[in-house]
C-alpha cells in the first residue's frame, strides 16, 4: 500500500494557526514593507485608482470587480516573487493578465455574481425580519415606548448579526481565492471553498488581529486620512503573510 503522505499534498490543507500567530503575520508584513514599502504602496494605490476609475465609467462599472481581481493577482504574485529574491517592479501589477488569466477572470465573475446575490439576500433578510415593524409604522402603531422595548432591540440585533454573518462569509470566500489561483494554481471554485475553510479555521487569530489593529485606526482621523496611504498597503501585506502561514510556502 502506498504511503498516504506520498499521494496527498498536505501543504494544500489550510493550517489552524495559534491565536497569537497573527503577531507573526504583522512582523513578517513589516519586514516586507521595510524593504519594498515605496514600490509596494505605489503598486497598491495604482491598482486602487485604476479600479476606482473603472467604476465611474458607464458600462464598465461592473467590470471593475474583474479588474480588481486581475490586478490583485498580479500584486500578490509580485510580492511573492520579491520575497523569494526577485526585484519588485511596477510592471508586476499586470502579471495576472499573463498567468492564470482564465481562472482569475472566473474568480472575478464569481465575485460579482456572489456580491449581487448577497445584496439580494440581505434585502430579503431585512424585509423578512423587519416587515412586522414596517407594518406597524404604516399603521401608526410604532410608539416611542414600543421602540424602547426588548422585542424591537432583539429584532434590530437579529438583522445586524444576520447581515454581518452573510457579509463575512462572502468576504472569507474571496480573501484567499486570488492568492490560491495565482500562487497555488487552484481552480476558481476550489479556491473559494478552501478560502472559506481557512478563514473558519482561523477565526481566533483573525479576531485577535482585529483587536490589535483597532487602536491603529485612530491614526486615520488624527492624520485627516493620510495614514491610509500606509495602512491599506500594509493590510494587503498582512493578508499575504497570513496566507503563507496558513497554506505554507508552496512548491
Amino acid at each position: 500500500m502506498q504511503d498516504l503522505d506520498a499521494v496527498i499534498d498536505m501543504s494544500l490543507e489550510p493550517r489552524r494557526i495559534n491565536p497569537t500567530g497573527c503577531i507573526r503575520w504583522l512582523k513578517d508584513a513589516w519586514m516586507l514593507f521595510s524593504v519594498h514599502g515605496l514600490t509596494w504602496s505605489t503598486m497598491f494605490w495604482l491598482m486602487f485608482l485604476m479600479v476606482l476609475f473603472c467604476m465611474f465609467i458607464p458600462l464598465l462599472g461592473t467590470a471593475s470587480s474583474l479588474l480588481n481581481v486581475m490586478l490583485f493577482g498580479g500584486l500578490i504574485a509580485s510580492i511573492d516573487a520579491a520575497r523569494n529574491g526577485k526585484k519588485l517592479e511596477l510592471g508586476g501589477l499586470f502579471v495576472g493578465f499573463k498567468h492564470s488569466l482564465g481562472e482569475l477572470l472566473l474568480t472575478g465573475v464569481l465575485l460579482l455574481a456572489v456580491s449581487i446575490s448577497t445584496l439580494f439576500v440581505l434585502f430579503v433578510i431585512m424585509i423578512a425580519i423587519g416587515s412586522p415593524y414596517l407594518l406597524m409604522i404604516t399603521k401608526g402603531q410604532l410608539t416611542p415606548e414600543l421602540l424602547k422595548s426588548p422585542e424591537i432591540a432583539a429584532g434590530v440585533l437579529a438583522v445586524m448579526l444576520t447581515c454581518g454573518l452573510v457579509v463575512q462569509l462572502v468576504n472569507s470566500a474571496f480573501m484567499y481565492a486570488p492568492m490560491l489561483v495565482v500562487l497555488r494554481r487552484f481552480k476558481a471554485m476550489d479556491a473559494m471553498k478552501l478560502s472559506v475553510v481557512a478563514c473558519c479555521r482561523n477565526i481566533l487569530p483573525f479576531s485577535l488581529l482585529a483587536l490589535i489593529c483597532l487602536p491603529v485606526l485612530l491614526l486615520v482621523p488624527l492624520t485627516f486620512g493620510l495614514a491610509l496611504l500606509v495602512l491599506m498597503p500594509f493590510a494587503a501585506l498582512v493578508s499575504y503573510t497570513s496566507f503563507i502561514d496558513i497554506f505554507g510556502e508552496g512548491n
